[in-house]
């Protein structure tokens, strides 16, 4: 990188133009579950099925984003960033226009391609902008344009498809998707790293022993996540009793939470180890999610339950943004800027593995029709993730070729 701010006045902007891309992305890859109802009644196939969207999104994101980070790591990065962003904006029309469920599983496919091109390449550029004792806010920042997806473009899309259409939502996400490209290519400063080493010499980070079980750890959260998230327009209508027509306000109470999440998430890892701020947060969702459980496993009626349930999946959404910017931070604390990227392409790969591993347990508990195991799958796998922490809260020799940087807080 050429330069490093230490102010976030003077980089704001960009990393605001960052966020936008950011905004893009979340909104498709969050707005399926509030439409997978109806693209499984158009396209005639079952609920479960179409929840095979989102792994097959999952599934090329994780493979291919370590991959597709190393083989272009020597493009420009503001082109690398912006064109990915274009073709993101061209999958979504191809998504709109999707006659089949097997062409829609394509442009899944080329959607997760893209955006598992743009997002380690943003990620690491606002890392590597700032001053190591910024990065927690400078990350919150540009993962607020995925906490705004949440807020305000799923509930959006969802309330869209419901009106007119599935189809349409994933159209003005095409339009969205595309001013942002023309906004990254224009507005992002040439931005200069290391010439980047082969793949196997840039993932044999994960033999090191707090990047390998940070990997696991997120692994495990993206699991408890997805299994419910996948499925929350079902569960919230058949378990919580929460009427369609309102399904939209409780996703963007659960937008507005994790918006709130991801910068609480940037200011305490900032202010506090990181260590410490993602194992309160990875514990605290184990809890949520077993209180969600029992509640419907309870099999309870009436408006009191229901608004129950749907404050703590807002709240566990807000834990979840907090977990997410202190990982990513502490990550990017164990490595040099040159593998920056492909650190946040591992972890990346590690979510969408567990996104994918989470979305396929839920359809299996779909397909059996207990709605109410989906709360605490998510519950069992957050609760591996802490295990996972606590065995390794120990320091430890992390080996040669991983530097823990801390000038800041780490």
């Amino acid at each position: 990188m050429r330069t490093t701010s230490n102010s976030m006045t003077g980089i704001k902007p960009i990393l605001i133009c960052l966020a936008i891309g950011v905004f893009a992305v979340g909104t498709e890859g969050f707005m399926i579950a509030g439409v997978l109802p109806e693209i499984a009644s158009e396209l005639k196939v079952t609920e479960a099925v179409a929840g095979y969207l989102v792994t097959a999104f999952s599934l090329v994101y994780a493979i291919g984003s370590p991959v597709l980070t190393v083989a272009l790591a020597r493009v420009q990065q503001r082109r690398l960033i912006g064109l990915a962003m274009l073709l993101f904006a061209l999958s979504n029309v191809l998504a709109a226009v999707a006659p089949t469920y097997g062409t829609l599983v394509l442009a899944r496919v080329a959607l997760a391609a893209s955006a598992s091109i743009f997002m380690p390449a943003a990620l690491n550029a606002a890392g590597q902008l700032v001053a190591l004792d910024m990065r927690g806010r400078a990350l919150a920042l540009v993962n607020s344009g995925a906490a705004i997806a949440l807020m305000a473009g799923v509930p959006l899309g969802a309330m869209i498809g419901q009106m007119a259409g599935w189809r349409f939502a994933f159209a003005l996400v095409a339009v969205v998707a595309g001013a942002a490209s023309l906004v990254l290519l224009s507005r992002l400063p040439e931005l200069t790293f290391e010439a980047a080493g082969t793949l196997g010499e840039r993932i044999k980070a994960i033999k090191y022993p707090e990047i390998s079980t940070s990997l696991l750890t997120t692994l495990f959260w993206a699991m408890g996540i997805n299994a419910l998230y996948t499925f929350v327009a079902v569960y919230l209508n058949q378990v919580a009793k929460i009427a369609t027509a309102h399904l939209g306000i409780v996703l963007f109470g659960i937008g507005f939470a994790s918006s709130i999440g991801a910068y609480l998430g940037g200011m305490a890892t900032d202010r506090w180890e990181a260590r410490r701020v993602r194992a309160a947060a990875i514990a605290a969702m184990a809890c949520i999610y077993v209180i969600i459980a029992l509640l419907g496993s309870a099999d309870l009626r009436g408006p009191t339950s229901a608004v129950a349930v749907a404050i703590l999946m807002m709240i566990c959404a807000g834990v979840a943004w907090i977990f997410y910017a202190a990982q990513q931070v502490r990550l990017l604390q164990l490595v040099l800027p040159a593998a920056g990227a492909t650190v946040v392409s591992l972890n990346a790969s590690a979510m969408y593995l567990g996104f994918a591993g989470g979305a396929v347990a839920g359809a299996a508990m779909l397909q059996g029709a207990h709605l109410t195991g989906l709360a605490w799958i998510s519950a069992a796998c957050e609760l591996a993730g802490l295990c996972v922490l606590i065995v390794t809260a120990f320091p430890r020799s992390l080996g040669a070729g991983v530097v823990e940087r801390t000038e800041g807080r780490a």
